[in-house]
């Protein structure tokens, strides 16, 4: 379907707006205002975000930042790096190894 993401349920303009909320909200928050479930919000941001990233992001990356938050007693983590110059997380990825982001 034209207006569909493979493997979706929803169109593509409602995974954008689940998409862009998931840059200053919570999963709890984004499933409380759209009405859907955590996993679903999960899948949406892994879809729309995959189309939206630009491939380029990583060249002429010089100052960067790597951050760890862990969250349910310290038993889940996600690995973030960040683009000083730009301001913005360029990769992240689940796990506590740093070295494999």
């Amino acid at each position: 379907m034209p207006f569909a993401r493979a493997g979706s349920h929803v169109t593509r303009d409602f995974e954008d707006l689940a998409g862009y909320l998931a840059t200053t909200a919570d999963k709890t928050t984004i499933r409380r205002l759209v009405r859907i479930d955590w996993d679903t919000v999960g899948r949406i941001i892994t879809r729309a975000m995959g189309d939206k990233l630009d491939p380029a992001r990583l060249e002429e990356l010089f100052e960067i930042g790597c951050d760890e938050v862990s969250w349910r007693r310290r038993r889940e983590y996600l690995t973030l790096v960040s683009d000083h110059r730009k301001n913005q997380v360029v990769r992240g990825k689940e796990g506590r190894e740093a070295a494999n982001t």
